[in-house]
């Protein structure tokens, strides 16, 4: 229930009530004060049970407009009509929606198409057995992409479909390619009257294809998901749905912000470290001050059960002394919000020199390193492809420090956090490459560059990358200890992929294995089997 650990090669770990605690010091030579690398993350194995709604209901809008039989890129050499990798995502998707349902939870499908109109595929299917979801699977198979885009009547139909049905919760998903080319109601009055409609809206294609504007302002979310190719597009509409569902905290607030020295920049308040905790979410900060309180605010109790904690007898209080570190209280108290707790880590460290280690300071570089290469591509102005055209030189310096940097943690111990560190520096390796020769404007003629270093930044600001997110569910909704991407996936270059977490065992799904299902029958569990010779691409179709 409780763990604490501290050693000079790690620094000081904390596990209890659901998360982890990692403190990595050091002193700075130049003021003789200690400093500390945080980092905070979630510790339960994912299961249904942190989900704290009984009944969800998952409506999809699909755009099934003409241009989604344009090509997504495959890996380097394969084209794929977009409308055919997106059936393939939906149906990965349901796949662990139906492993909830095993679990308990009452989960209800619609799927609604979109073209010249809108028109229901699937409305309030319950999933019940193995049997309903091959039922639907099958219906998702057979959407066919032809005629111009109206998004508005999708929202309307999605707006009578969602009244009709009473459940806990209801996540709605836009995947669409274009533009608004047809439809009685403009964009001017969508973006008015349905601001943050969706749950997450998704982007097909880069992002002069569709509406930027306009998926941004239709979604709850930040920033609109945009899937240049198929690896992104597997990563994006599966993440949707699941981050969605493993909301466990409201946010992460620190009580001492003027002590923080370094941190991933956001628009957020100083105080708040980050808003919308999900089951994936990783946070790394630098304080110089010794004395703090971390408070994670409106935790589930459902989420804490699923760890097998007893909350019901009131409060839980941890108290760790160590003679090297210092003292970390951990308090568990009522929040805001019925049915969840606030946690509150109090720290009072007080490192002694002895305690630091070279194994130490790697542990803290690290991290510092993270957030100083983080910082400086969120400050690169993307919209602006003539200027990182220009700052080319700039861009290479960047890019060669992610290359040491992966190279610097894959030298220390391999764990979870070093794992995630460098999938998430491969990221930005691939998204900035094409910034960093002095004949990179030849690109200006191509802005659609700027679109995987957006989504790098984005999910980086967030915590949460959806990568991770489909490993974790996808390997959940398998039943298997380590869910293996397909080659073509390319989601880390690394040999240190992070292990997803999931039940043992899980049930699996009695799918036919033929490449039309998008499942191999070789142990990649999920990962999608494209036939060997690819269909001749499609021409590009434009949004008139």
């Amino acid at each position: 229930m409780f763990a604490f650990n501290c050693n000079k090669s790690l620094g000081a770990n904390v596990s209890v009530m659901g998360f982890n605690l990692n403190i990595s010091s050091h002193k700075n030579l130049t003021n003789g004060k200690n400093e500390h690398a945080i980092s905070l993350f979630p510790n339960i194995t994912l299961s249904s049970k942190i989900i704290k709604y009984k009944s969800l209901h998952i409506v999809f809008n699909i755009d099934s407009s003409g241009s989604m039989m344009s090509g997504v890129t495959h890996g380097d050499i394969n084209i794929k009509p977009r409308i055919e990798l997106t059936k393939e995502c939906v149906k990965e998707a349901i796949m662990f929606l139906y492993t909830m349902v095993t679990e308990g939870k009452d989960v209800y499908i619609s799927v609604i198409t979109f073209s010249s109109s809108s028109k229901t595929i699937i409305k309030h299917k319950q999933l019940l057995s193995n049997q309903d979801c091959l039922d639907v699977m099958k219906l998702i198979d057979g959407i066919k992409a032809y005629g111009p885009t109206n998004i508005g009547s999708a929202i309307v139909e999605t707006i009578d479909i969602c009244n009709e049905l009473n459940v806990d919760k209801t996540y709605k998903i836009l995947i669409s390619d274009g533009y608004i080319t047809t439809g009685v109601v403009g964009v001017p009055q969508i973006k008015q009257d349905y601001k943050g409609f969706y749950s997450a809206c998704i982007g097909i294609g880069n992002e002069l294809h569709y509406d930027k504007n306009l998926l941004q302002t239709l979604s709850e979310e930040f920033e609109e998901r945009a899937c240049y190719n198929s690896s992104e597009m597997k990563e994006q509409i599966i993440d949707s749905v699941y981050s969605n569902v493993s909301k466990i905290a409201e946010e992460v607030v620190f009580s001492e912000p003027k002590s923080i020295i370094d941190r991933i920049k956001t628009d957020k308040d100083d105080r708040v470290i980050q808003k919308d905790i999900k089951f994936t979410t990783k946070l790394f900060w630098i304080i110089n001050s010794d004395k703090s309180v971390i408070t994670i605010k409106n935790v589930p109790m459902s989420y804490l059960k699923s760890g097998g904690y007893n909350v019901e007898g009131g409060p839980v209080v941890g108290s760790f002394n160590n003679i090297h570190i210092g003292d970390i209280m951990v308090n568990m108290c009522e929040s805001e919000e019925k049915g969840c707790s606030n946690i509150e880590f109090h720290l009072e460290l007080s490192v002694k020199e002895d305690y630091k280690s070279k194994s130490m300071e790697k542990s803290f570089r690290k991290i510092q390193k993270f957030i100083e290469i983080t910082n400086e591509i969120m400050e690169m102005d993307i919209d602006n492809i003539s200027s990182l055209c220009d700052n080319y030189k700039k861009n290479k310096s960047i890019y060669d420090r992610i290359i040491y940097l992966i190279k610097y943690i894959n030298e220390c111990d391999a764990n979870d956090i070093n794992s995630y560190l460098i999938g998430v520096l491969d990221k930005f390796k691939v998204s900035i490459e094409p910034y960093t020769t002095q004949t990179v404007g030849d690109y200006i003629l191509n802005p659609p560059i700027a679109t995987p270093l957006r989504m790098a930044r984005t999910q980086t600001s967030s915590g949460s990358y959806a990568f991770v997110g489909r490993q974790v569910s996808m390997g959940y909704s398998m039943g298997i200890q380590d869910y293996m991407s397909s080659p073509e996936d390319n989601v880390v270059n690394s040999p240190t992929e992070p292990p997803s977490p999931v039940v043992l065992p899980a049930p699996t799904l009695n799918i036919p294995m033929s490449p039309l299902h998008g499942f191999n029958n070789m142990g990649s569990m999920g990962a999608f089997n494209f036939p060997v010779t690819p269909p001749p691409p499609s021409p590009e179709l434009t949004h008139s």
